[in-house]
């Protein structure tokens, strides 16, 4: 419990955020969460009072945060499937794929922490792309086949960018990298 004015910052650990309202609309707490390793909690056991019917607790596991929610907008479906199955093996997600034409009804209609898609060679395109994704609430990543649409200066220098064919490791770092500056 905080006094009027004073505030307490607990921090579980750092990546994904959240809050939670607590009974009035000025006070709130927010959350950070992420999913460790297993942890140590053989000091809850109580050594002079086991109860041979439970089990003893040893090991535990820090609640997961909430999967991301992952638009991957690629006109090539065999990439799509294949930066989805990526996903599903390396990060906490819930992946969807569109075609790039339906990418503004599909921002529209549902909402992303991180949108996957094709970095062009036309400038103008990957402005108009991210100026979409951004407004919709989202960030991007950026696949791209092209060395220098990365080049200092453009809109997709300023996003991660994974080169195409897409490698797990360097994916799923983009995607937390992306998210973590939602």
């Amino acid at each position: 419990m905080c006094r009027k004015g004073h505030s307490k910052q607990l921090t579980l650990v750092g990546f994904w955020r959240g809050s939670i309202a607590m009974g009035s609309p000025r006070l709130s707490a927010s959350v950070f969460l992420m999913e460790q390793q297993d942890f140590d909690m053989s000091f809850l056991n109580d050594v002079d009072q086991v109860a041979p019917h439970k089990a003893s607790l040893t090991k535990g596991k820090f609640m997961s945060p909430a999967p991301l929610r992952v638009l991957v907008a690629e006109n090539q479906y065999l990439i799509a499937m294949e930066v989805e199955r990526l996903l599903g093996e390396t990060v906490p997600c819930e992946v969807t794929i569109t075609p790039l034409a339906h990418l503004r009804e599909t921002l529209a209609r549902e909402k992303f922490d991180v949108v996957i898609v094709e970095a062009v060679l036309a400038e103008s395109e990957n402005v108009e792309r991210t100026r979409a994704i951004i407004d919709a609430g989202a960030r991007p990543v950026f696949l791209s086949s092209y060395d220098h649409v990365a080049a200092k200066g453009t809109v997709v220098s300023a996003h991660p960018v994974v080169p195409k064919p897409p490698q797990s490791e360097e994916l799923a770092a983009a995607v937390f990298e992306a998210a973590h500056h939602r």
